[in-house]
């Protein structure tokens, strides 16, 4: 009989139980095993944060309350885009570009 070790096969194995039963000492129990409980985490654990890496967690905590956009200026491009007084430099774009590509 051949045996498919990857289950691939698509379809069922077969077994042999009465020879998996004969090997089986008489001491097994069908019962599951008893896992013991974890042990409680003690409550006298500590940190100490340095006064270097307090100083980065108030920063990191200020940058987030920050807002990435500065909403002035997006006010006052609406605003000029608006009215019509909008322009586009196409050269000061051309130069962003090529600076941007690495040239």
């Amino acid at each position: 009989m051949a045996v498919d070790i990857n289950g691939i096969g698509g379809r069922p194995q077969q077994t042999n139980t009465q020879a998996a039963d004969k090997q089986q000492p008489a001491s097994v129990s069908a019962q599951p095993a008893q896992v013991a409980p974890l042990a409680a985490p003690q409550s006298n654990d500590s940190v100490t944060l340095s006064s270097e890496a307090q100083k980065m967690q108030a920063v990191q905590e200020r940058a987030a309350a920050t807002s990435e956009v500065d909403q002035a200026r997006v006010d006052a491009i609406r605003a000029s885009i608006a009215n019509g007084s909008f322009t586009v430099d196409a050269n000061k774009v051309a130069s962003a570009m090529l600076g941007l590509n690495g040239g």
